[in-house]
């Protein structure tokens, strides 16, 4: 795991989950595909979302069921390794419904880990 404590690298995931709506902002698929600029940067903060997640997942505890940890790592792995073949209709999809439902329970996570002291 990285030198970085497990709640400052989950507090990076829901950084990355602000800067992707505020990404999205007033946008809809349509827009998004004629915005390179747009399109990219949620690709690079997906990929730091999915980075993040998997050094979260280093960490010998349980975590959250409800936070679909493999699935995070899996599309960071997918934009990273096939850059080339990135689905805009998945990209869209993922950030616009998908990432938006991680905020609350990485939250809660935060709070349950600070509540315990058990800062990894």
């Amino acid at each position: 795991m990285s030198k970085r404590s497990l709640t400052i690298i989950l507090e990076d995931m829901i950084d990355c989950i602000d800067k992707i709506a505020l990404v999205i902002e007033g946008l809809d698929y349509n827009s998004l595909c004629q915005d390179i600029k747009s399109f990219y940067a949620i690709m690079s903060l997906v990929s730091i979302l999915g980075e993040a997640a998997t050094q979260v997942m280093k960490v010998n505890m349980d975590l959250p069921d409800d936070i679909p940890w493999k699935n995070i790592r899996g599309i960071r792995n997918r934009i990273i390794h096939q850059y080339f073949d990135v689905d805009s209709q998945i990209l869209w999809q993922v950030a616009s419904i998908e990432i938006p439902k991680l905020k609350e329970p990485l939250e809660v996570f935060i709070k349950r880990i600070k509540e315990s002291n058990k800062e990894v």
